[in-house]
C-alpha cells in the first residue's frame, strides 16, 4: 500500500516483546498487519526495545510523534 509509510518510533521504544507475556513473538523491522506498513523497532538493533509501553512505571510521560507531513490517518498497531 503505497499510501501508507511506517513511522520511525524507536527513539521513543521503553520496552521489549517480554511485556507481551504469552503473545505470540514480535519481530524487528518492517512488518504488515492487515495489509498496512508497520516499522517494528530498529531492524539494525533486534536486541533493543521496539515497543513503546504506556503502563505504570515504564509510560515515558508525554509522547511526541513528528510525523513531518500532513495525515490523513495515524494507525497504531
Amino acid at each position: 500500500m503505497d499510501a501508507y509509510e511506517p513511522l520511525d518510533l524507536s527513539p521513543i521504544c521503553n520496552a521489549g516483546p517480554e511485556m507481551l507475556g504469552e503473545a505470540p513473538g514480535v519481530s524487528a523491522g518492517v512488518q504488515t498487519y492487515q495489509g498496512l506498513p508497520f516499522l517494528i523497532g530498529r531492524p539494525d538493533a533486534p536486541a533493543e526495545p521496539c515497543l513503546v509501553a504506556f503502563s505504570a512505571g515504564k509510560s515515558p510521560g508525554t509522547v511526541s510523534i513528528p510525523v513531518g507531513k500532513t495525515a490523513q490517518r495515524v494507525i497504531v498497531a
